[in-house]
């Protein structure tokens, strides 16, 4: 792991954020696509590495990598912001190391901190609460019977998961790992040369939604970590303990979120995005008043996850803006954003 500073700013390229990355995008690629991005060469080299690997997988390994990186419920990557808390992210050998030595509850525990349900768990070995928990989640039905599972079987739900881990490392993630961490270097080296990352006020200039979605106090160390395999996405985890923020990105995220004004071709692809019954639905419902992920998902009757896959959608088009109160991030309709945004898609078709 090589680590570069400047101000209160930590720029961090971990090989254990980047394999659980790598290990959520081998699972879920296809979910994960966008029409905008699909014809860069960046986004080509990551799909045909996607096809390659899969072929390496046996059967069983995909169905592991199912049950710990699923789309709905992606526990396995509850592990970044954990590893990073724990400071066992730095190589590999230290993270299993760290997972070895984890109790099998605690491990569990970290797989429920991924905003199913609004409340916290008390205690995590009190069969009623956990069931209670996984039942009131917004997760599909198929997905609450696997958390049951696990948590009833847990001492072989760790067994299992450190198995996985140890697999993918060794079949295609140590390989690449050269490779991957060239790419993590160039990406930090762009953020502080090419876009001039040298505070928070720059960073927040290049990744808006930090200044926007999080109220990070000015005392906090920001860490800012590469992936190559999240592209254009993100995400980020606090820890108040440390005193610190984590936030991991897409190797292409900068570059998108700098980028001007929008061409004809991707004026139309908005227009086609915004074609989505849930997405017209949501717009309706923030545009009455701000609502929280899980709430909204609530009144969606869909996943935490599928609320998010949108709500990020409609927010890189600016059309849906986030506030921070008290511990929640509430979602509202930019409506003046809307608004150009359609004056432009009308401009584009009948022009």
């Amino acid at each position: 792991m090589k680590m570069k500073s400047v101000d209160n700013i930590q720029f961090v390229a971990s090989p254990v954020f980047e394999l659980l990355a790598s290990m959520f995008r081998l699972n879920v690629h296809e979910k994960l696509l966008d029409h905008l991005h699909e014809s860069s060469p960046t986004y080509a080299q990551l799909d045909q590495w996607v096809r390659q690997t899969r072929k390496t997988l046996t059967p069983s390994l995909r169905e592991e990598l199912d049950v710990f990186f699923h789309y709905e419920s992606f526990i396995g990557l509850s592990l970044v912001s954990k590893s990073f808390k724990e400071n066992a992210y730095h190589t590999f050998d230290e993270f299993i190391a760290f997972l070895e030595d984890l109790p099998a509850y605690d491990l569990f525990y970290s797989f429920l901190q991924t905003g199913f349900t609004p409340k916290e768990i008390n205690n995590i070995k009190d069969r009623e609460e956990v069931l209670d928990y996984i039942k009131n989640s917004n997760l599909p039905q198929v997905e609450k019977w696997k958390l049951t599972y696990l948590y009833l079987d847990v001492d072989n739900t760790k067994d299992r998961f450190i198995h996985l881990v140890q697999k993918c490392w060794n079949v295609y993630f140590a390989d690449e790992l050269e490779d991957i961490q060239k790419k993590q270097q160039e990406s930090i080296d762009q953020l502080i040369r090419e876009y001039g990352v040298k505070n928070r006020e720059s960073l927040y200039r290049v990744f808006p939604f930090l200044n926007r979605d999080h109220a990070i106090p000015e005392d906090t160390v920001i860490i800012s970590a590469p992936s190559v395999f999240y592209y254009i996405s993100s995400l980020t985890s606090s820890s108040d303990t440390d005193n610190m923020f984590l936030h991991l990105f897409g190797t292409e995220q900068p570059a998108f979120n700098m980028k001007g004004n929008m061409n004809e071709g991707e004026l139309l692809e908005s227009f086609k995005k915004l074609a989505d019954e849930k997405r017209l639905k949501m717009i309706r419902i923030l545009s009455i008043r701000p609502s929280y992920g899980h709430e909204l998902a609530q009144k969606l009757e869909v996943s935490n996850s599928t609320v998010s896959h949108h709500l990020s959608t409609l927010s890189s088009m600016g059309i849906v803006k986030a506030t921070r109160k008290d511990s929640r991030v509430y979602y509202e309709v930019n409506k003046m954003k809307l608004k150009e945004l359609m004056a432009k898609i009308t401009d584009a078709l009948i022009d």
